[in-house]
């Protein structure tokens, strides 16, 4: 037989020799796949482990500075109650305000307010409005054609309007 003889198993010397290494190449490829995929696969799960046993009071490094309020994280377990503790001590001024007369007069909501002195500014610009709106009614409460025509200036929404009735009233005498 030739080069390109038939053997037992159909194929020829060289074909089977040929046959056989690219069967041994694809295999050892294979091999190589998965030992790279389990190679990437332990470094995975190393990296996953090594996170897990950092160290879990990293969080003491990240989190918001509590130290204006006496607040040190190392005197937490968790970073749960370091965050309750700061809370606590930043907004339980809010509990003072929450049925204050002036803040439900205007309509005020506490915990849209970051600080006291925020909101007690919002109040004092609540108040001074107010004070611009309806200040005048204090203007005309003994006014003499208030009186004699028996106006009450809480019954009109604008100075202007308590000055029609007047002049109404002026008007329907002067008839």
């Amino acid at each position: 037989m030739g080069l390109f003889g038939l053997g037992g198993d159909g194929l020829g010397p060289f074909t089977g020799y040929l046959f056989g290494r690219s069967l041994e190449k694809e295999l050892k490829k294979q091999e190589k796949k998965e030992r790279k995929k389990l190679q990437r696969q332990a470094e995975r799960e190393a990296l996953l482990s090594a996170k897990a046993n950092i160290d879990d009071d990293s969080w003491r490094h990240h989190c918001e500075d509590g130290s204006d309020y006496g607040l040190d994280p190392e005197d937490f377990d968790t970073k749960a109650e370091y965050d309750e503790a700061l809370y606590e001590e930043k907004y339980s001024w809010r509990e003072a305000y929450v049925n204050d007369s002036d803040v439900l007069k205007y309509g005020l909501n506490v915990n849209a307010y970051e600080t006291e002195d925020v909101l007690l500014e919002a109040l004092d610009s609540k108040e001074i409005e107010d004070d611009e709106l309806n200040g005048w009614r204090e203007l005309y409460i003994n006014d003499p054609d208030v009186l004699k025509y028996g106006l009450d200036p809480n019954d009109y929404e604008t100075e202007d309007d308590l000055c029609d009735a007047i002049d109404a009233r002026a008007d329907e005498e002067d008839e």
